[in-house]
């Protein structure tokens, strides 16, 4: 609305130069008509600007439109997104639950693999959702708003990528003893608990961030 009332603002602007123009250019008989047919073409040229007026000011308005309904699915499909979130959390958590059975399984090929694959593969198609949805996101948002949502973004894929790598590490550590490992499987708990706490904070981050923006563009502009 507001970038109508500018259109139709300049609009009248330049009318009132042309006006101001011609008096000053053409002497006191310019606006002097001097016959009927002169006065349908002074008609016929004010009714094209005003129809040339309408037509700019409906195609920004349609532009307007459109450009907020694109941010609006981008934000709608990010937001969607964000609450699968919740698999990157178990996927993590289970893994480090998996760590004491790895020496009992040790000689069982693809063990773990199997064991976790179907964690594994919940958070493989929600981070590809989510890596999807983010990158369409980042070309609708105003500088503030993307740089902040990166912060939240980014903390919370490579809290979750830490966790992963520590499950694997931890993993193969303890397969590989000759041993079992009973006195670590308390730390492992404990370097367990503080990183879930860390993914779930960042989660948690990421979600509000992703309900404010669903909130403030799911209105009408």
């Amino acid at each position: 609305m507001k970038r109508d009332w500018v259109i139709w603002g300049g609009c009248v602007a330049l009318f009132g130069a042309g006006v101001i123009w011609g008096k000053i250019s053409g002497g006191p008989d310019f606006f002097k008509v001097a016959n009927i047919h002169d006065l349908f073409e002074i008609l016929g040229a004010t009714a094209t600007v005003i129809a040339a007026s309408v037509a700019v000011s409906a195609l920004s308005g349609w532009k307007g439109q459109f450009a907020h309904a694109e941010k609006y699915r981008a934000i709608r499909d990010f937001h969607g997104a964000c609450q699968g979130s919740w698999n990157g959390y178990w996927y993590v958590s289970y893994g480090y639950n998996l760590i004491e059975y790895a020496w009992a399984n040790r000689e069982t090929d693809y063990w773990f693999h199997n064991e976790i694959e179907s964690y594994r593969k919940a958070w493989g198609e929600n981070r590809s959702s989510l890596e999807r949805a983010f990158s369409v996101i980042a070309h609708h948002l105003a500088p503030n708003e993307l740089e902040l949502l990166s912060k939240k973004y980014w903390e919370f894929m490579n809290q979750v990528s830490y966790g992963e790598s520590e499950v694997m590490s931890y993993t193969i550590h303890c397969a590989m003893l000759i041993e079992e490992p009973k006195g670590e499987y308390a730390d492992y708990y404990v370097k367990g608990s503080e990183r879930l706490k860390l993914i779930d904070n960042a989660r948690s981050q990421l979600c509000d961030m992703a309900n404010v923006l669903f909130g403030k563009y799911a209105q009408p502009e």
